[in-house]
């Protein structure tokens, strides 16, 4: 289902990209997604983006043209995470302190289903959404809740930028 999905998404892209040079896909991946194709398209945004082909989740806009900026200034892959920050003390003591010369202040947890292209995670393995299996498919064993990639984010400098508007649509 995964490589089907793929293959379509690039058959689609260049069927439409026209006399464009690059794509951006801003796809909508639930919870409609699921019920219908019958996997999570997580793992697949992610070798995507890995390809240069910026991928956002949610049918997020300003997200996709967030990560074509990114993808074009860096010449790299880029990723759209949520982010919180602030790294529980007992989770960097366990993963963190004595591994990286990081301070728990320099830390941040960025989060989400797996989009971030796997050369950019020190750590890989793909699974399944948790969130979605529990309202989809609460009694059995994960099928069309597969296929997010989790991992680490590899260590060193980042940069933080993300476009974003007002609710009538203003960029600020």
């Amino acid at each position: 289902r995964l490589a089907q999905l793929e293959i379509t998404l690039l058959d689609w892209m260049e069927a439409h990209k026209g006399s464009r040079k690059y794509v951006v896909f801003a796809n909508k991946c639930w919870p409609s997604f699921q019920t219908q194709f019958g996997c999570v398209p997580c793992y697949v945004n992610s070798r995507l983006t890995a390809r240069g082909i910026p991928v956002a989740c949610e049918v997020d806009i300003y997200g996709a043209i967030s990560e074509y900026i990114g993808a074009c200034i860096s010449e790299d892959a880029v990723t759209l995470l949520d982010i919180n920050n602030s790294v529980p003390a007992d989770m960097y003591v366990e993963s963190i302190k004595d591994k990286y010369n990081y301070t728990l202040k320099d830390t941040f947890m960025g989060f989400h289903c797996g989009n971030t292209a796997s050369c950019k995670l020190t750590s890989k393995t793909m699974k399944y959404q948790l969130i979605m299996h529990r309202g989809l498919e609460p009694d059995k064993e994960p099928d069309i809740t597969r296929g997010t990639l989790e991992g680490d984010i590899v260590p060193g400098d980042i940069t933080f930028f993300r476009l974003q508007s007002t609710a009538d649509a203003k960029l600020r």
